[in-house]
């Protein structure tokens, strides 16, 4: 109906829709004290937003691709937790402690994640890194890095990388 509809405010400010849902995962942060926060809400429904919890220090939430159960950076007393709640955000387990700031993405199968994790907390990453939901991971790819994408099998990544004193990224 072309009614604007405020969903959240705070910067940094990341999201994910829910695959086949109405849910929209949110981080922000609160502008300032830095508190960050996961809610969701149906910014198409105008329902409430209902909260998750505090944030640790993560990009954007990750949808399992059937929209089943979602992961998040959740924050911890010593190191920051990857936890993995149900579509409504009920606490289902916590998956990997990490220091740092991270971004992660379920393989298209939904059977494993990749973790990239940048351990100063700013900059860009340092490793790739393979979960497997059981618990266990291993270190794929180390170097300087920007993003990763998986490719559409989930054979592999796609790796983007930067040569900032040539201006280049490949």
């Amino acid at each position: 109906d072309g009614e604007d509809v405020r969903i959240a405010s705070g910067a940094p400010l990341f999201w994910a829709w829910q695959p086949g849902g109405r849910r929209l995962a949110v981080r922000t942060d609160h502008p300032e004290d830095s508190n960050a926060l996961l809610h969701f809400c149906d910014p198409l429904d105008h329902m409430e937003s209902q909260l998750i919890g505090p944030a640790g220090s993560f990009y954007r939430p990750a949808w399992h691709p059937e929209g089943k159960a979602m992961v998040y950076g959740r924050r911890d007393d010593r190191e920051d937790v990857l936890a993995l709640v149900d579509a409504e955000g009920k606490p289902l387990r916590d998956l990997f402690h990490y220091s740092g700031r991270v971004a992660f993405d379920w393989d298209p199968r939904g059977s494993q994640l990749a973790i990239a994790q940048a351990p100063e907390g700013h900059g860009p990453f340092q490793a790739l890194r393979l979960l497997e939901l059981d618990g266990t991971s291993r270190t794929l790819w180390r170097g300087t890095f920007i993003c990763f994408k998986w490719l559409h099998d989930g054979s592999g990544f796609l790796i983007c990388s930067s040569d900032l004193e040539k201006g280049h990224i490949f």
